[in-house]
């Protein structure tokens, strides 16, 4: 099956003493934003624990707030664009993809989603374009997982 894949490279270092302990987390980094509330990496991490939890609400509000701090890091658009691929959302997913293209067109993984966003909405031209673009990037598992349907030929 099609799945998104998840930016969590940016801030790994904040994150990995946390694995297997999203409610400390949470709380974590809501005292790191109460300190600083311009603390955008603290908006990124909460919003990818609350991703896993599967809390794509309060996710999208995390990312939303990094977003308004710091709009020139595509992660947080690829991260926000997925939650919104989880509640069924494909249109506002693919606005964030593409602006995630807009920012980094080497981002490999914004097309991939892009494409699986697409693919959701039955939209199977774009499906091959972004995936043909993202294999151009190295990353070709869209377009062979296409390829093995009979798609993207």
């Amino acid at each position: 099956s099609l799945c998104c894949a998840k930016f969590d490279k940016r801030s790994d270092f904040f994150r990995k003493p946390y694995i297997g302990q999203n409610g400390q987390a949470i709380s974590d980094y809501s005292k790191a934003i109460e300190i600083n509330p311009r603390f955008s990496d603290a908006y990124y991490n909460r919003g990818n624990t609350y991703y896993d939890k599967g809390q794509y609400d309060d996710a999208i509000s995390d990312y939303s707030k990094d977003i308004e701090i710091n709009s020139g890091l595509s992660e947080a658009y690829i991260n926000r664009g997925n939650a919104y691929s989880k509640k069924r959302q494909y249109d506002k997913a693919i606005s964030d993809y593409s602006k995630a293209v807009e920012i980094n067109p080497k981002f490999a993984d914004a097309y991939i989603n892009r494409g699986i966003a697409h693919y959701s909405l039955g939209n199977y031209n774009s499906v091959c374009d972004d995936w043909l673009k993202a294999c151009k990037l190295g990353n070709c598992d869209g377009l062979n997982w296409a390829k093995k349907r009979g798609a993207c030929q």
